[in-house]
């Protein structure tokens, strides 16, 4: 879904870049996401900040149109 140097959304954090993608040996969050300046989070291969969590990784914009509370 992921690919190295590819440009990509998150809901949380903005637009940001595919740091690295680690070999699934190396753990539940193996995308590695830059974003502004050098804050890098991991999120699953398939965009998930935490494993039991919700997508919040796309590859494309996404539009937040209501916030939960």
């Amino acid at each position: 879904m992921f690919t190295e140097k590819q440009k990509v959304w998150c809901a949380v954090y903005g637009a940001g870049v595919v740091e690295e993608i680690l070999h699934a040996s190396e753990g539940v969050y193996p995308v590695v996401v830059r974003f502004k300046g050098t804050r890098l989070r991991a999120y699953t291969s398939d965009g998930k900040y935490s494993a039991d969590g919700n997508v919040v990784l796309f590859p494309y914009p996404v539009e937040i149109t209501k916030a939960i509370k």
